[in-house]
């Protein structure tokens, strides 16, 4: 009988443990067509630049919103492909490539990112290269 409170403990800790283990780092394309009117505004904000651009939905998610459809005349299109987010410590990396493309070429992108714990610093990559973030927003 004395064994069944150390059980209850060790399982209730259990319990918990695995629960925590649930809050990964995700993010995820969503579809600009049916976005929030707050952040629709900011993306028609961003519209005329092409860039990447921060949207901090709440303190847990955040929109990243990349565009390169914005060509001079002679230009080809450009592809946004390879999206990814990565995080080391307190530090979020966000990477993407573009690359040239035809015409009609999906050129902007919309991203939502749920982070499984604060950070502290924000840094984007474009073909490998450390860029500055066009704009940065919020609700």
């Amino acid at each position: 009988m004395k064994k069944s409170p150390f059980i209850l403990l060790l399982t209730f800790v259990l319990l918990i443990t695995l629960t925590g283990c649930g809050n990964d780092l995700t993010y995820s394309e969503v579809s600009i067509d049916h976005v929030e009117s707050n952040l629709d505004a900011f993306i028609q904000q961003a519209e005329p630049e092409n860039g990447i651009y921060l949207f901090f939905h709440n303190e847990d998610s955040f929109y990243v919103y990349v565009t390169s459809g914005h060509l001079t005349q002679g230009e080809r299109p450009l592809h946004i492909s390879n999206f990814n987010v990565e995080r080391e410590g307190d530090v979020l990396h966000i990477y993407y490539e573009e690359e040239q493309a035809e015409e009609g070429s999906n050129n902007h992108r919309l991203y939502l990112v749920k982070l499984d714990k604060p950070i502290e610093e924000i840094n984007a990559y474009k073909n490998g290269e450390d860029i500055p973030f066009a704009m940065v927003g919020g609700s």
